[in-house]
């Protein structure tokens, strides 16, 4: 089950800064984000046309996720009708990607790892064999998603939402579009922040539904930082490196105890009727996961400690 060759060619298309001034409205930022957000998502989406990649599946879902990210953090001042059927539209991209990627870390993070221990090794091939089948599955129903009409028209419609969209020109929160890119960052991340440091506080205590909600939480704050950087220029620079990096580090080693959730089910779902002997192939390659929960857990504290000292590189 080596990668091929051919995938560690792929150039995926990676976020790029996006060229926020400081003399941009709240809305011309938006409108930037949004539109570098759709570059990344297109772009990898056109690879994946014809091309199994991970990579280029990855950085497509990072585009999406950070779409995403953007139409809710400026919500505030672009609420109108279409809006709400983009989040629709969006969230159905999302799960249309899920399960190839789910797969990916799968086959790569877990049983790439374990299934040299793995006693039984005839059991284990096979169990192997189903997960490439079912990432076989997983990738015709992505290409199926870039190449249909309805992926083309969220692509397009969004883009021209975002250029003169019902928010663009009228409604009641016309106001809340001429602050600057700068005032409205600095708003945003305060919040965003403060909810981060009320979730994590108590994160040696924290069932996994409140760690997921933390993650997710911190993975908005990471987003609206790259997002925002460049309005600051270079003022608090160590400052701009110590949130990202830390906030970062939450966001992986918490994702770290999510991929494991998403192993074990499925685990379940991929030997659900399957031989008994595949069955336990696949619960003995899971346990050997489960040894990384407490670690993670510890190194997701110190970095959210790093967080709290890192300060506010907006202020």
């Amino acid at each position: 089950m080596d990668a091929p060759d051919a995938e560690r060619q792929i150039r995926a298309i990676a976020a790029c800064p996006t060229d926020l001034s400081p003399g941009d409205t709240a809305a011309r930022a938006f409108q930037k984000i949004g539109k570098a957000c759709l570059e990344q998502i297109i772009a990898n989406a056109e690879l994946l046309r014809t091309r199994d990649s991970m990579r280029a599946l990855h950085q497509t879902r990072v585009g999406l996720r950070r779409l995403r990210a953007a139409l809710i953090l400026f919500r505030p001042l672009a609420q109108d009708a279409d809006l709400e059927a983009i989040s629709v539209e969006t969230r159905w991209l999302a799960q249309a990607l899920d399960t190839a990627r789910d797969l990916d870390i799968f086959i790569r993070d877990t049983f790439y790892v374990a299934h040299a221990a793995c006693p039984d090794q005839d059991a284990c091939a096979r169990l192997g064999a189903r997960l490439l089948a079912a990432r076989a599955d997983a990738y015709a129903k992505v290409r199926r998603t870039v190449r249909s009409h309805r992926f083309r028209t969220l692509m397009s419609g969004t883009e021209a939402w975002l250029d003169a969209g019902a928010w663009v020109h009228g409604g009641q929160v016309v106001t809340l579009r001429q602050p600057s890119a700068t005032h409205f960052a600095a708003m945003q991340l305060d919040r965003l922040r403060a909810r981060v440091l009320k979730t994590g506080r108590h994160m040696a205590s924290l069932d996994a539904e409140d760690l997921h909600k933390l993650r997710i939480r911190a993975k908005k704050l990471r987003y609206a930082a790259e997002f925002f950087t460049p309005l600051f220029g270079g003022r608090h620079a160590g400052r701009q490196r110590r949130l990202l990096s830390s906030v970062t580090d939450i966001q992986d080693y918490l994702g770290q105890l999510n991929d494991i959730t998403v192993a074990e089910q499925m685990a379940f779902d991929l030997v659900w009727g399957q031989p008994l002997d595949i069955a336990i192939a696949a619960r003995q390659i899971i346990a050997e996961r489960q040894g990384e929960i407490r670690p993670s857990v510890k190194a997701a504290k110190k970095a959210f400690d790093r967080l709290k000292a890192a300060g506010r590189f907006w202020r």
